[in-house]
């Protein structure tokens, strides 16, 4: 891409980067173009903080690994005699985005190394436990996901 177009200032890497990011990186460096072009992708990486901290990546989204605590929320209730709806319904996972070496610690300490939500937390999401609790509920629990409200919830912020 860099012969073809030597214009290029930057890159996104549309998923796949565990296998695709490390080329590109090493690619850039071998070139000695890391400070010319930026380099964005979608879908979380291993090696991102490492990354981050070598200005290798301007920005990384993923982190939504929570749609099957979603969909194990609705099945839960339902298959406790409790269903959050009683018709099929469609839920947007949230992406997190990652600009900075803050944030991928933020996300390696408070997401990766531990789960976003605490066993309590989840049961909270059970109307058999929580009878309180609603689909509209479990709607405002997905749209606040975000580091920050993994770390306010933990007590970290």
């Amino acid at each position: 891409m860099v012969s073809a177009y030597p214009e290029l200032d930057g890159i996104v890497i549309a998923g796949m980067t565990q296998t695709c990011l490390p080329g590109v990186i090493q690619s850039l460096q071998n070139l000695g173009m890391t400070d010319k072009v930026k380099v964005s992708c979608i879908d979380f990486n291993e090696n991102q903080t490492e990354y981050f901290e070598k200005n290798s990546v301007s920005g990384v989204i993923g982190g939504h690994f929570t749609g099957g605590a979603w969909l194990a929320v609705l099945a839960i209730n339902k298959l406790q005699g409790t269903p959050l709806v009683e018709e099929a319904v469609s839920i947007k996972d949230e992406f997190l985005v990652l600009q900075s070496v803050d944030d991928a610690k933020n996300y390696d300490t408070h997401l990766y190394d531990e789960l976003p939500y605490t066993s309590d937390e989840y049961a909270q999401m059970s109307k058999k436990i929580n009878e309180a609790f609603t689909y509209d509920d479990l709607l405002e629990i997905i749209a606040a996901y975000s580091i920050e409200d993994v770390m306010t919830r933990h007590g970290a912020q």
